[in-house]
């Protein structure tokens, strides 16, 4: 016979859909990343001089950094802790997105650009951990659609954002929207 589980385990944590609320904006911002610098090429190319391949690495050093590292990632989550992995995921991130949001020359932002991604590969596999771990098992698939649903709109909104921040402010100001979080 086994034992009862512990009530916060079996009803999940007490804030769990406020840590459900924080963990998706987290990981909304990641994966906003993907598809916002999209629409800054032109501002890019025209402001920082970039050649076609500066524009391909600037684009592309954050997916491959952040697809090339999330097994490493889940890892060091399972070895170290979710709670502090996330933590690092978050701070990774912002220090990226303040250097690319600042950067002047098209080297900076690509070394930017994969730094985020490091940050990006930390809170990929962390935010669905940490809500498999807080919620009760009744209510797990939906947290898990919740935040499936915070992915598509981090995809979907990107370019959208993307364009907004571009039609009043300047090219920096992509990144730099990440710091709040």
């Amino acid at each position: 016979m086994t034992a009862p589980a512990p009530a916060a385990v079996s009803q999940g944590h007490p804030q769990r859909w406020l840590i459900l609320g924080v963990i998706c904006l987290a990981q909304l911002t990641v994966l906003l990343d993907n598809t916002i610098l999209n629409v800054a090429i032109p501002s890019l190319t025209r402001e920082l001089g970039a050649a076609t391949a500066d524009i391909q690495w600037m684009i592309n050093a954050y997916s491959l950094v952040q697809s090339g590292l999330l097994l490493t990632a889940g890892s060091a989550a399972d070895r170290y802790g979710r709670k502090k992995m996330l933590a690092a995921g978050l701070v990774l991130f912002g220090v990226g997105s303040l250097v690319a949001g600042l950067a002047d020359s098209t080297a900076q932002l690509i070394a930017a650009r994969a730094g985020m991604g490091v940050g990006g590969a930390l809170l990929m596999t962390t935010t669905l951990a940490v809500a498999m771990q807080i919620f009760a098992p009744g209510e797990q698939p939906r947290a898990i659609g919740i935040w499936a649903a915070v992915n598509s709109l981090g995809f979907a909104t990107g370019p959208l954002l993307g364009g907004f921040m571009l039609n009043h402010f300047w090219w920096g100001a992509i990144f730099l929207i990440n710091l709040p979080v």
